[in-house]
């Protein structure tokens, strides 16, 4: 099983994740948007979780428009970002 706190961890982490790759806010913005408290400790997490920077993510995952994608697509490139099928 997943604690809570390891659940509402993965929920912000993936927020980010949509954050970076679909807007132009910087990396601090985005991790108070997502819920965390302190930037040290998101860039640590993020790192823990996906291998790599926050702003290492939005270079190697690209800068996509979300306002021209439908919802479809969307979530499409969300499940691909989090490595589901």
């Amino acid at each position: 099983g997943v604690t809570f706190q390891e659940y509402i961890k993965k929920l912000r982490i993936e927020r980010a994740k949509w954050l970076l790759m679909t807007g132009s806010t910087g990396v601090t913005e985005i991790c108070y948007q997502s819920g965390f408290r302190d930037v040290k400790t998101f860039n640590k997490l993020f790192k823990q979780d996906c291998g790599m920077s926050p702003s290492g993510f939005r270079k190697e995952n690209g800068f996509i428009r979300a306002r021209n994608l439908s919802p479809k697509e969307r979530k499409n490139i969300m499940n691909q970002s989090l490595g589901y099928r």
